[in-house]
């Protein structure tokens, strides 16, 4: 065999070893890969204790906690508020009303000054608890029912009641049954839908975020304290965007604490609002060690906050209302002093006038005209002076009137005086000499 054949060999057994070594490594790699994925399906907290198949609201959650009807995330450095939106039908209004109320939306979006989400949630709708309210307001107009029968049977029964009465109370006792068959028929009904899962409804929220580097010297503050600033902030935010929003026919409103809870267990939890209760999942999940709050603490908070948006908005008020005054001084005196300059104004400007016709009326025809106007406007202010002078002399002349008439009066009375003096006086003395 020669030296090439040799090398031939050599170099193909050397290229089957590789192969097969890659071979090997990518055997082992795949084994230890399903390995691994075996422990965590193993391993995984939906495997343990699962029973109901519900699964647990801590690996869903992306936020850390819930407080002061405030959600936080991002290890204390984000705070949300969430303000639930109730508008009107839209597609019943009237072109002009819609107009209002586009308008009204986007004055709203224009006086934004910071970041907001729109949250829309799709929520089936569990018509248990409605059915109940009707079936004890029924029950409560059953009631009535029964007392107005026995009333019109008694009065039926009874002599000393005119026809009048008896007519009255026929008609009191026929509205009572027909709006107690009527609720009946509502009861009906609203139990045949709730026969269907498929009836849904959305509610929209407006997400409001508060981020802890709007702070200055945030490192200055302890968690506490952060966390009432941002409360504060936000219910400011919330308060001022909620007044907006009314402008185009929304009624905004802050959701406490447990409403977060239910907002963020129907996101996560979509295929199983439906069927498990909210009241009793919630004692089962954990969800109540998620978030603290004290109503009353927080009630406090918010009346002081809103007192605070009150006092503000009336000095705030107060300060527009005198630069308001103040401008509007500023104007009046103006016109004023334009009013007292009228005549020197339209002299100068007619002056002006015949200055800018020069060329066409000729230089010395300009200057009569321009000695003319002088000559005018002299008479017109000797004229004014004679009407000043007039209104002067008859206030002149009302006042000494005035003056004239008091002098009248008061020699009047003194008169009258000394005649009662006189009277008295001569009473006295007769009396004496008795």
């Amino acid at each position: 065999m020669s030296g090439d054949g040799l090398v031939e060999i050599l170099i193909i057994g050397i290229v089957i070893i590789i192969f097969i070594l890659l071979g090997v490594l990518a055997v082992m790699y795949f084994k230890e890969k399903n390995k691994q994925k075996s422990e965590e399906t193993v391993n995984s907290p939906e495997n343990k204790d699962d029973k109901s198949n519900k699964k647990s609201v801590f690996r869903f959650m992306e936020f850390d906690n819930i407080e002061d009807n405030m959600i936080v995330q991002d290890g204390g450095t984000r705070y949300l508020m969430v303000i639930e939106c109730k508008g009107i039908n839209y597609d019943l209004l009237s072109g002009i009303e819609k107009t209002s109320v586009e308008q009204g939306f986007l004055q709203f979006l224009n006086t934004l000054k910071y970041e907001i989400q729109i949250y829309i949630q799709t929520r089936k709708i569990n018509l248990n608890q409605s059915i109940i309210t009707y079936k004890e307001k029924v029950e409560k107009i059953k009631q009535e029912l029964r007392y107005e029968e026995a009333k019109l049977e008694d009065m039926q029964r009874m002599s000393g009641y005119s026809r009048d009465e008896v007519l009255k109370q026929i008609k009191e006792v026929t509205k009572k049954r027909n709006l107690y068959e009527y609720a009946q028929d509502l009861i009906q009904s609203t139990e045949k839908m709730s026969e269907d899962r498929d009836i849904t409804t959305k509610q929209y929220y407006i997400v409001i975020p508060y981020y802890t580097e709007e702070i200055t010297s945030v490192g200055d503050y302890d968690k506490r304290e952060i966390s009432s600033m941002a409360f504060s902030e936000l219910y400011t935010r919330a308060q001022s965007i909620a007044n907006g929003l009314a402008e185009c026919e929304i009624r905004g409103r802050i959701l406490n604490s447990q409403e977060l809870i239910e907002l963020l267990y129907v996101a996560y939890n979509r295929e199983q609002y439906d069927i498990y209760d909210f009241e009793t999942y919630l004692s089962e999940s954990g969800y109540q060690s998620l978030y603290s709050v004290s109503e009353d603490v927080l009630n406090k908070r918010m009346k002081a906050i809103d007192e605070e948006i009150v006092r503000k908005a009336k000095q705030k008020a107060v300060y527009a209302y005198e630069l308001a005054s103040d401008e509007v001084r500023k104007k009046a005196s103006a016109i004023q002093e334009k009013e007292n300059k009228m005549q020197e104004y339209i002299n100068n400007l007619a002056k002006e006038i015949v200055e800018n016709e020069k060329e066409a009326i000729g230089n010395q025809m300009a200057k009569i005209t321009k000695e003319k106007i002088d000559q005018i406007s002299n008479k017109e202010k000797e004229e004014n002076e004679k009407v000043i002078n007039e209104k002067k002399k008859v206030k002149k002349l009302t006042e000494e009137e005035r003056k004239r008439r008091l002098e009248i009066r008061r020699r009047k009375l003194m008169k009258e005086r000394e005649k009662n003096g006189i009277i008295q006086k001569e009473k006295d003395n007769k009396q004496s000499n008795e």
